[in-house]
C-alpha cells in the first residue's frame, strides 16, 4: 500500500504537546497496544443498546486518534498506526456483498448500524486519505456514501443494509447529523499546520462532520479545513 503522511520529518516529540492535546497523544500511545497486527482494533460496544460491534467501527475512531496524535507529536509510530488501520478498512470482507461495512450483527437490528455506522467509517477513510495521501480511501467512502439514497421530501437519508438492500429512512437525529456533505465533490482533504478537519466544503455547520473534530477551529458558516 503507497502512501504518504505530511507534515514528514523530525519527530517533534510529545514534550511539545500539552494540555487536552496531551491527553490525547497519551490516549493514542496506550492504543498502540490495542492494535492488532492486521491494524484493527478491539470491537466493543454499541453505546447504551450494548449491541457488540465488529472492529470496523473501533478502528475508525483510533485511526482518526492515531492521525490527530501524529499530527499534533510528529511521532511516525502514530502514522504507521494510522497507515495499518486504513489498510483494515480497505478489506473488502469488511463489505461481504460489496456494499455498506457490517458493523453489528444483533437480531432484530440492521448489520449496517443505521446510517451513523457509515458515517463513521466514512469520515475515518476521508481522514486516512488526508493524512496518508491514500487516494483509495477516499474513493471507497465516496462509493458507499453514493450508496445511500436521499429523500428530497423528508430530507432525510436511507439506511443501506450490508447486502445492498436499501431500508427506511433512519430517524434518529444524531445519526444525519453525522452524515456528511451530499455532494461527495467537496470532500477535498485538508490539513493544515494547525490540524484540520480533513473535509473541505461549504455547508453549514449543522451537517459538516468537522464540528465533531476536537481540532478543527472553524468557527464561520464555512467549513475550509482550517
Amino acid at each position: 500500500m503507497t502512501g504518504r503522511g505530511t507534515d514528514r520529518g523530525t519527530d517533534r516529540g510529545t514534550d511539545s504537546v500539552t494540555g487536552l492535546h496531551a491527553l490525547l497523544v497519551d490516549a493514542a500511545s496506550a492504543g498502540l497496544a490495542d492494535q492488532s497486527p492486521d491494524g484493527s482494533m478491539p470491537g466493543g460496544h454499541n453505546g447504551p443498546y450494548h449491541d457488540p460491534e465488529t472492529p470496523v467501527r473501533n478502528t475508525g475512531h483510533w485511526l482518526r486518534t492515531f492521525a490527530t496524535a501524529y499530527h499534533l507529536s510528529g511521532e511516525s509510530r502514530y502514522l504507521e498506526a494510522t497507515r495499518r488501520a486504513a489498510d483494515y478498512l480497505l478489506r473488502p470482507d469488511l463489505r461481504p456483498a460489496g456494499a455498506t461495512f457490517w458493523h453489528r450483527s444483533t437480531d432484530g437490528k440492521d448489520r449496517c448500524n443505521g446510517l451513523v455506522g457509515q458515517a463513521w467509517t466514512t469520515e475515518a477513510l476521508v481522514e486516512a486519505a488526508a493524512t496518508l495521501g491514500m487516494d483509495e480511501c477516499r474513493e471507497l467512502a465516496r462509493s458507499v456514501f453514493l450508496l445511500h439514497p436521499f429523500d428530497e421530501r423528508t430530507g432525510l437519508w436511507q439506511r443501506v443494509e450490508v447486502d445492498g438492500s436499501v431500508l427506511s429512512e433512519d430517524r434518529a437525529f444524531n445519526h444525519q447529523l453525522w452524515s456528511p456533505p451530499r455532494d461527495p465533490s467537496s470532500w477535498t482533504p485538508t490539513r493544515s499546520s494547525r490540524g484540520g478537519c480533513g473535509v473541505s466544503s461549504t455547508v453549514s455547520r449543522a451537517t459538516c462532520t468537522c464540528t465533531r473534530r476536537a481540532s478543527c477551529t472553524t468557527t464561520s458558516a464555512t467549513c475550509s479545513g482550517v
